[in-house]
């Protein structure tokens, strides 16, 4: 996450955590729900961490006995910490934990 992607309210008040969520991932592999089931502590980052994911991360759609693209769930845990190294673009994006 850049400080582009930071929510200004968090950046100010120094906040950082690490978000845990499940995702549903669509037939076309663009993350179609994103709910954040293990909070950072602050819900400026929690809706800041499901927006970044929404918008940047695509998967291999998964596909079912038939070979048709299919929904399917992941879960994924993210820090959420601002960039402070200067430079630009998501810097911290979800590990997949299954």
């Amino acid at each position: 996450m850049s400080d582009n992607d930071y929510p200004a309210s968090a950046l100010k008040r120094r906040e950082e955590g690490t978000a845990g969520f499940p995702l549903l991932i669509g037939p076309k592999g663009r993350v179609a729900r994103c709910t954040i089931t293990e909070p950072s502590g602050s819900t400026d980052l929690d809706a800041a961490t499901c927006s970044m994911i929404v918008a940047h991360s695509k998967f291999r759609p998964a596909t079912d006995e038939s070979g048709q693209p299919s929904y399917n769930t992941s879960h994924g845990i993210c820090p959420v910490v601002p960039d402070r190294s200067g430079a630009r673009g998501p810097h911290h994006l979800p590990r997949q934990l299954n």
